[in-house]
């Protein structure tokens, strides 16, 4: 049909017959209604979510009914809900792009075949509610709408993520309404929501009406600040109405219950050393408003945020940010998020230590900034902002990413989303930052929304990563635009050079930094050790908290998650978007574990003297709610343990306790195991939850040698077939193949072991973050290393059995990676002492070694694991924060760790011993007297674990594939972050190793 209408298509139309932007709040019949805050009780609050007729069009030319119409719908879908999610019959499906436009880059044009969707119901309004005016709410519409009530055209909105509200006093009646939405796919302001996330259209969050006074109040600000000694409280609130004077009467009340202060109209007053604010204590006052026949009800906080020789303060003290980036994001709904989503979310990172939030990349659900104004979050406020995809749009003369924040045209659309986002949370004390958006370099669109922010608040600071590239020497311009100078994945050197400059003029804060894709992030550990060491270093939020990958399966059904490309969308980013500390459906990854160890509120720290010092990292809160449980722990098993209890350390200080560790052993490995557990319950977690972990190790005299066994003992033998070398020792039959120089077969107590030689390797399967090596390991053909034996000889003398197998490593049509000797010494004890010399090794320039070691699979129905190494976690040499030295049983198929793009996974690092074996407790067992390995065991081969794209598309083994691992690279963060440290590379030039394989028995006592 021929649609009469172009808002959509025209830049600098945002908004048409819509209300100005106000705060967010809604009007209670009541002051126990308002104080209670469940806006569904409000007798004024009109719920419009549940299911709306629909009807999807793949453009508006296939557009059937008259949207002003009253004909039928052909279908229905709940609100709210992206119809992507909710319609997985429709031709536009789910589609994850992170930088490039999935339309040509030309703007402001948007393409003609635009699909778009009706939306419909009817509301009924009651006799009672008699001359009242009524507003109708849409909290979250991608990317615009046109809306009607009872047919009549209304207005347009645009900017996805904020609220759109429209009085429709004028166009609705007593009794059945129909309201009517016309929602586009995309729109001129599209070319300004290019974040990171998938592309999801239509009502993704609530609607409802209000019903309000013919006069009521329209917006309200209140400002709850400091005086610069703290010991003030100055507190104002302005009241606009709808029309006239506003005289609502206010009431202030404090946590106590007591009234501090009150009036009709504006006003403002000051309180003597009021309760103060913070993400540690999120003391809140409560303003009641009244006015007609509305009460409206505000929590209030008392806090001073200021930057003092470039170094943030938060109530006179220096703060870090311990944070996130979020995206909204649920694995069944699209953008929806209800209430108790993102309770959910705040509890997890609550448990997790995380005390900030940045809103990547645009405002959250209105009622988000409550619940971390109530539970105690730092919250970095994001517009609805971002076109990084103008860096990769040609010609060449406008490819720079200022094409659109450099170009007037656009300031008044800018500064409409920086308006939108400052009047709805204005009220917030949790907001202490205010970000103009993310990658859309700088211009005048962007300085005009920094300036806008500045004149409108200057209790805040005002954050712009995108300004780094314009900082300049002048320094009235510089304060004039932002007050942090913020970054993106920086390497350390650069951040220390900037902290150490006397020149920089602002803190330094990450906006991103450890990109937690797949298997990492693995350089928290690195990062934290110099946030906590600057007072400059303002901290940083991880990219990013959730893999926003979707669930395809049906309810109840094996999630089966999806990602980029995978509904055949050409412009896609494949997995990128699988890049948080939790799985899609809020499952922890152990890079989660490893940011709440290095975020812990309290460090501790053992003396000479095995004193134990506890240091608070908190800037506020003392630390009497948290104990301190400490366990000595000989070779892996528990010796003692206590508790410290009820820490009575003030927020930044430290104290030191001596318990009695009672008699240390004083052979094998002592570790002494400290937890910081909370001693109440809390909303967010019970009692005994743990906040961290610290380990000491007390002694490490090695494992002691295996004791020689006389039972049924026989003399080492050794014979040879023609095509192996065979030795019989008391409780095995082990051969080494002539032509492989491997251990291929292993019979223990008539059962062979191995399924495969125990072969020496270089290959792992590539984590997310070795995306940009890999293309030189690819080039190096690591993969395809394989071990090519020379030369093997045998000798048999004084009750052993030695064979040497001279090899090297090396792939087809490149030179060896390394010349390798294996020494094999089969003892009457039943063990092989297995050294393994190597040199000569041959690296190309700009590669390291993705591992170095053995790999071997183990005969059906080996599925018992037993090791002494870090655990429970995988841990890796750049990530065992969560994990600690000690004794772990555990099973093969509760190993893996089930990323969603398959992947390295589930290693142990710092082993002293591991074994697997059957049911029957037979197998095969690993261990050092000297030294330690990494250690997997696994259902998915190596080659598997490369080969498949999804999680759900791995076919585990009847096999068990286990590594013994000499040297394991780090994982780092280089998905998006700094390459991997030098420190946690694989570039050796020699490597000389021994550690013993022999027949293991899980219930034998002699252990390991």
């Amino acid at each position: 049909m021929n649609f009469a209408y172009n808002y959509h298509k025209t830049l600098g139309v945002e908004h048409v017959g819509c209300e100005k932007p106000r705060a967010y709040f809604v009007p209670y019949h009541s002051a126990e209604a308002a104080l209670a805050g469940v806006r569904g009780e409000s007798a004024y609050f009109g719920d419009l979510c549940g299911e709306w007729q629909f009807a999807y069009f793949n453009n508006i030319c296939e557009l059937n009914v008259d949207p002003a119409g009253e004909e039928c719908l052909s279908d229905s879908i709940r609100v709210p809900m992206s119809w992507q999610a909710a319609h997985k019959d429709v031709t536009d499906r789910p589609q994850y792009t992170n930088i490039n436009y999935p339309y040509p880059c030309d703007p402001p044009y948007i393409p003609e075949d635009n699909p778009c969707a009706l939306y419909r119901r009817t509301f009924t309004l009651a006799p009672e509610l008699g001359d009242r005016r009524i507003y109708i709410n849409f909290e979250g519409v991608s990317s615009c709408f046109y809306l009607w009530i009872n047919g009549e055209m209304v207005g347009y909105s645009e900017v996805s993520h904020m609220t759109s509200e429209f009085d429709i006093t004028d166009y609705a009646c007593e009794g059945e309404n129909t309201v009517t939405l016309l929602v586009f796919k995309w729109c001129t302001g599209s070319y300004i929501e290019d974040q990171d996330f998938f592309r999801y259209s239509g009502i993704f969050r609530e609607v409802y009406l209000l019903a309000r006074d013919n006069t009521h109040i329209r917006d309200l600000r209140v400002h709850a600040d400091l005086t610069p000694d703290l010991a003030t409280g100055e507190f104002s609130l302005e009241l606009w109405a709808n029309e006239g004077e506003c005289a609502a009467e206010w009431s202030l009340t404090a946590p106590d219950g007591s009234v501090v202060a009150g009036g009709v109209g504006s006003g403002k007053g000051s309180i003597s050393s009021p309760a103060l604010w913070s993400d540690e204590e999120p003391t809140l006052y409560t303003l009641l408003i009244h006015s007609g026949s509305e009460y409206i009800a505000i929590p209030v906080g008392f806090r001073r945020i200021e930057i003092i020789d470039r170094v943030v303060y938060l109530n006179g003290k220096k703060v870090k940010i311990k944070g996130v980036n979020r995206h909204d994001s649920h694995p069944e709904l699209g953008y929806v998020t209800p209430m108790d989503h993102m309770i959910r979310d705040l509890k997890i990172m609550k448990q997790h230590n995380v005390n900030a939030i940045r809103t990547s990349h645009y405002p959250n659900d209105p009622r988000f900034p409550g619940l971390c104004d109530k539970y105690g979050f730092l919250v970095v406020a994001e517009c609805d902002l971002e076109c990084h995809g103008v860096i990769y749009a040609p010609p060449s003369e406008i490819r720079h990413r200022c094409l659109i924040s450099a170009n007037a045209d656009w300031i008044d659309t800018y500064v409409d989303r920086a308006e939108r986002l400052f009047e709805r949370d204005k009220n917030h004390p949790s907001i202490i930052m205010w970000s103009l958006g993310n990658e859309s370099g700088f211009g005048v669109a962007t300085e005009a929304m920094s300036r806008y922010f500045k004149e409108k608040d200057s209790s805040r600071l005002i954050h712009y990563e995108g300004f780094n590239t314009h900082y300049t020497e002048n320094e009235a311009y510089t304060a004039s635009m932002v007050d942090v100078e913020s970054y993106m994945y920086a390497k350390l050197e650069n951040i220390i050079a900037y902290c150490e400059s006397p020149d920089t003029l602002m803190p330094y804060f990450l906006c991103e930094y450890s990109h937690a894709m797949g298997n990492g992030p693995g350089d928290l550990a690195d990062y934290w050790r110099e946030i906590w060491a600057r007072d400059r270093f303002f901290g940083g939020c991880v990219w990013e908290f959730t893999d926003h990958a979707y669930n395809a399966a049906e309810i109840g059904e094996t999630p089966k998650y999806l990602y980029g490309g995978d509904n055949g969308d050409l412009v896609n980013d494949g997995n990128f978007c699988c890049d948080g500390l939790v799985y899609p459906d809020r499952r922890a990854h152990i890079g989660l574990a490893e940011l709440k160890e290095v975020i812990c509120p309290l460090e501790i720290t053992l003396g000479e003297d095995r004193s134990i010092t506890v240091t608070s990292r908190r800037f506020f809160k003392s630390l009497s709610d948290i104990d301190v449980v400490w366990e000595i722990e000989h070779n892996g098993l528990l010796v003692s343990g206590g508790r410290i209890e009820a820490l009575d350390i003030a927020a930044g200080e430290s104290r030191t306790y001596t318990p009695d560790l009672g008699t240390i052993p004083n052979d094998g490995i002592v570790t002494l195991n400290c937890y910081a557990v909370q001693r109440d319950a809390t909303w967010y977690a019970p009692a005994g939850h743990k906040l961290g972990t610290r380990q000491f190790v007390l002694l490490d005299a090695g494992l002691a040698p295996v004791a020689k066994r006389s039972f049924f003992a026989a003399p080492v033998t050794l014979w040879e077939s023609d095509t192996a070398y065979i030795v019989t020792t008391s409780e095995a039959v082990w051969s080494v193949g002539k032509i492989s120089g491997l251990i291929e077969s292993a019979i223990l107590r008539g059962s062979e072991q191995l399924a495969s030689p125990i072969k020496p390797g270089v290959w792992r399967a590539p984590t997310d973050n070795d995306r940009y090596i890999v293309k030189h390991w690819d080039s190096a053909k690591y993969s395809l290393v394989d071990c090519y034996c020379r030369n093997v000889s045998a000798s048999l003398s004084k009750g052993s059995a030695t064979i040497v197998a001279e090899t090297v490593l090396a792939a087809p049509s490149r030179p060896p990676v390394c010349h390798l000797t294996l020494t094999y010494t089969f003892t009457s004890e039943g063990k092989v002492d297995v050294k393994l010399d190597a040199d000569r090794f041959y690296i190309p320039e700009g590669c390291f070694l993705p591992r170095f070691g053995f790999e071997f699979a183990m005969t059906k129905g080996s599925e018992l694991v037993e090791y002494f190494g870090y655990g429970e976690n995988e841990s890796y040499r750049d990530k065992h924060l969560s994990s600690r030295l000690s004794l772990f049983r555990s099973t093969v198929s509760e190993q893996h760790e089930d990323y969603i793009m398959p992947q390295e996974n589930s290693l142990h690092f710092g082993c002293r011993f591991a074994s697997v074996t059957h049911p029957n407790g037979i197998g095969l067992a690993a261990r050092c007297e000297k030294g330690d390995f990494c250690f997997s065991a696994s259902h998915y081969s190596t080659a598997e674990l490369t080969a498949k794209k999804h999680n759900f598309e791995l076919e585990p083994s009847l096999l068990t594939y286990v590594r013994l691992d000499v040297e394991h690279a780090g994982v780092g963060s280089n998905s998006c972050g700094p390459g991997l440290a030098e420190k946690h590379r694989i570039l050796p030039e020699k490597i000389d190793f021994t550690f013993s394989l022999l027949p293991y028995h899980a219930g034998d006592e002699r252990k390991f």
